[in-house]
Formats: structure tokens, sequence, C-alpha cells
């Protein structure tokens, strides 16, 4: 499902977090790791473990050729299950929106595509970066710390037991 949204595309009721444009929370383009189907097997998996992401635009030779969008969990388990680790297996429609298009209505379309990235792109169609779902939730609630990261206690037992 190829679905562009335009900058008049707009929400009067976005909290105020999410009333910017989506290009102001997008990862800009020099910035974005893709997958290339051009390139072996191995190149592409080094460049998965060496990230920290879970979902990746799948490209075919340069970025501006976006293929689909692969999550890294659905391609591992098919790789379990069929024993092969082809990108093409686990690919979704990617979901592209337009630059000035606010990160409130990006939240909408991330609810109803059950998608949590989306390809931003400029007037001439050409990408600018990307948004993920987890960078409008930081717009909201401020920086979510990963997984991994360990929190130190608040609570600190006393040497009276208290």
């Amino acid at each position: 499902m190829l679905l562009y949204l335009t900058p008049s595309s707009r929400s009067p009721y976005a909290p105020n977090g999410v009333k910017q444009p989506i290009n102001a929370l997008m990862t800009p383009r020099p910035r974005i790791l893709w997958l290339d189907i051009d390139r072996s097997k191995q190149e592409n998996l080094t460049l998965i473990s060496n990230s920290p992401y879970s979902r990746f635009s799948v490209c075919q030779g340069e970025l501006d050729n976006v293929v689909e969008i692969v999550k890294i969990k659905e391609l591992f388990t098919r790789c379990i299950t069929d024993a092969s680790l082809e990108l093409t297996t686990a690919l979704r429609q990617p979901l592209f929106v337009q630059e000035h298009v606010q990160a409130s209505v990006t939240l909408e379309l991330f609810k109803q595509s059950k998608m949590h990235l989306v390809i931003v792109i400029d007037e001439y169609g050409m990408i600018q970066g990307l948004v993920t779902l987890n960078d409008i939730l930081e717009a909201l609630v401020g920086d979510i710390p990963p997984d991994e990261t360990l929190i130190e206690p608040q609570a600190v037992r006393q040497e009276d037991g208290s």
C-alpha cells in the first residue's frame, strides 16, 4: 500500500508535541541505514547486526529506489522456519508522507496502517528522511531509553532496614 499524504493533511486536534511538521522529527537522509537487495547477504547481515534498529528500508541500488520495508523480527522468524535469510521474504509496502505533514497526521497513519516507519519525501518525490513511531512518541513524552538501559533504583534500603 503506497500511501502519500499531502501538506494539507492537518489535524486540528493534535497534542502540542505533534503539531510540528514531520520533517522536524525525521532522521535525515544522510543518516538513514538501509538494506540493498543488490548487496550480498553478508553485507546486509553486518549492517543489521551493527544497528540498534528493528525496521529497515529495503532498496535496490540506491536509497531513492525503495522496494519495501522489512521488520528484522519477521526476517529472522522466517529464517528459523525456512532456513533462508532472503530479504524479499519478509517485506511490507512502504508508507510515504510529504515533509510538511503534521506529526499528528502521521501518528494517525501509524495507527491505521499498523506500520511503525514512514518515509518522508519532498514535493519532487525525493526521499528526505524517515520517521518512526518512536520519534513521535519522544516528541510527546521526551527521550525514551532503549530496553537494555539499566535504570538505577530510586529507593535505597537503609542500614536500619527501612
